[in-house]
């Protein structure tokens, strides 16, 4: 997959009988024989549609699990396909929501993802049950949407484990100094 960053891999130029790929991968192969004198077997995912004799030549798989790739004919090749699978990324926020010395609100956050974070978002929303509702409260607010905000990336090193500040101003908003 793309977000992995790792190169496409052509069977071709790969000595060994054993590979290691990323859960999801694409394989295509493409077979320039005539009909019939090459065959594609696989265990790795489901079995292609068919695809009508132009695509006869043409196997696309979605790499699900580990398995076998065979290519039965003249030069018979077999490979052992070894998935890893993608862990989900994991955000937490370190300590308290704090201010910085201009006021804006800060919040210390650890990222990591197996194969780097690329993107991220902060999602804040009102904590209505924690609301003190008297001297005027007592009435629903009106609703708002929830403040979203991107969280930072770092702009060198890696991004496959980091700690970053999310820095925003919500001074103005209504929530301010309220339970979010």
């Amino acid at each position: 997959p793309a977000y992995t960053g790792r190169p496409s891999l052509y069977l071709n130029e790969i000595a060994a009988d054993a590979l290691t790929v990323p859960e999801g991968s694409r394989l295509t192969v493409r077979i320039y024989a005539a009909p019939g004198e090459l065959s594609v077997t696989q265990t790795l995912g489901d079995a292609p549609a068919a695809g009508g004799a132009a695509a006869a030549n043409v196997t696309e798989v979605e790499i699900a699990r580990s398995g076998t790739l065979s290519i039965a004919g003249e030069g018979v090749r077999d490979w052992t396909v070894t998935v890893t699978p993608d862990a989900p990324p994991e955000v937490a926020f370190s300590g308290e929501m704090g201010r910085d010395g201009e006021g804006a609100m800060k919040q210390v956050f650890a990222a990591r993802d197996d194969h780097a974070v690329t993107a991220g978002r902060a999602t804040i929303r009102l904590d209505l049950a924690s609301v003190d509702r008297r001297h005027g409260l007592a009435v629903e607010p009106e609703p708002r949407e929830d403040l979203v905000f991107d969280l930072p990336m770092p702009i060198t090193g890696s991004r496959a484990s980091f700690t970053e500040s999310l820095v925003e101003d919500a001074s103005k908003h209504p929530w301010a100094n309220m339970p979010v």
